[in-house]
C-alpha cells in the first residue's frame, strides 16, 4: 500500500504598508523562495458594522513564477495566504 505525504508550505508576504497608503503586497515567500507580485488581479476591503471590527484587505495576486495566491490582511491579525489553482510557469 503506497502512502502519500501532504506537503505544507510556509507562505510569507512582503508588503508596502505605508502610513497613509493602503496595504499592498509586493512579494510572496514560499518555502524560503521569494517571488515578486507582478499583478493584483482583484482587491477589496471588508469592514464590519461594529467600528471595533477588524478591517480586512483582500487580494488575488499573480507572481512572476506564475503562481496565484489569495492574500488577506486583517488589521488585528496580520497576513494569511493560500495558493490558488491556476497556471504556473515551469521553474
Amino acid at each position: 500500500m503506497a502512502s502519500s505525504k501532504e506537503h505544507t508550505s510556509t507562505i510569507q508576504i512582503v508588503a508596502y504598508d505605508g502610513h497613509r497608503a493602503a496595504v499592498r503586497p509586493k512579494a510572496v515567500i514560499e518555502d524560503n523562495r521569494r517571488t515578486d507580485v507582478v499583478e493584483i488581479e482583484q482587491s477589496w476591503i471588508e469592514t464590519g458594522v461594529d467600528p471595533k471590527s477588524p478591517v480586512i484587505h483582500g487580494f488575488v495576486v499573480r507572481c512572476e513564477h506564475g503562481g496565484r495566491y489569495l492574500l488577506l490582511h486583517a488589521s488585528d491579525a496580520g497576513w494569511s495566504a493560500k495558493r490558488l489553482p491556476g497556471p504556473r510557469a515551469v521553474e
